[in-house]
């Protein structure tokens, strides 16, 4: 389902069979240059087939698309290889690639293991869960380049500025959107509306909750009149 929710701005509704969640919202951001695709959904045929479905609707062309992840959760980043083309560029923030790179990449997952071990985690719960964890099993194996962006940094799209907002909490680098002109904020994860965020354990993060809180009173500060979540 494809919803309009401000001149230049549509909300594709991505189902997430077998998660809590049930959806996610991803965005479409149109400028006079180039589109913003706001996050994608498990990399699993449902999700892809909404996606695909919503672009087509919205006559999107991914060559002239990019891709932004609010957050390095497989919810939000499973599709993005699948759906880049050649040009699309892939933003995420720098310390949630950082940690991909260095827990979910390349058997980096055994370090994230120890680390889980060291606080008492049953082993044989801990490969169930390496089995069955959407963070694994959603995620796309194509490998791609992936454009790092900063706390402040403006992407143009032309016609249409967005600001990176460093929103650490719910996950480390966890990033949000805000379009000043039209006083218009991209949430991700870190507001949810009807139900609090997970904020989780990361290894050498040590305050998520206090970051989190921090995050959240600095954009009551925003000057915002409509914020979007990627969740209902």
């Amino acid at each position: 389902m494809v919803t309009e929710l401000d001149p230049g701005v549509h909300s594709i509704d991505i189902p997430l069979p077998g998660n809590p969640l049930r959806n996610l919202n991803s965005f479409l951001i149109r400028g006079s240059e180039r589109n913003l695709l706001v996050d994608t959904g498990f990399n699993m045929e449902p999700s892809l087939a909404a996606k695909r479905e919503g672009l087509s609707q919205l006559a999107v062309d991914m060559e002239s698309t990019d891709i932004f992840l609010t957050h390095l959760h497989s919810d939000h980043i499973g599709l993005a290889p699948v759906i880049a083309s050649g040009k699309s560029r892939i933003f995420i923030s720098g310390p949630d690639r950082e940690f991909m790179r260095m827990h979910m990449e390349a058997g980096g997952r055994e370090e994230l293991d120890r680390y889980f071990l060291s606080f008492g985690f049953p082993p044989k719960e801990l490969e169930e869960n390496r089995s069955k964890n959407p963070a694994v099993i959603y995620l796309s194996k194509r490998e791609v380049e992936y454009t790092e962006v900063s706390d402040g940094q403006v992407l143009d799209l032309g016609g249409r500025r967005l600001e990176c907002v460093h929103t650490p909490g719910h996950s480390p680098g966890h990033m949000c959107l805000l379009d000043r002109d039209n006083g218009l904020l991209f949430c991700g994860d870190h507001i949810i509306f009807t139900i609090s965020p997970n904020i989780t354990s990361w290894p050498s993060v040590p305050d998520s909750l206090g970051n989190y809180l921090a995050s959240l009173e600095m954009t009551g500060t925003l000057p915002v009149r409509r914020a979007f979540s990627a969740h209902r």
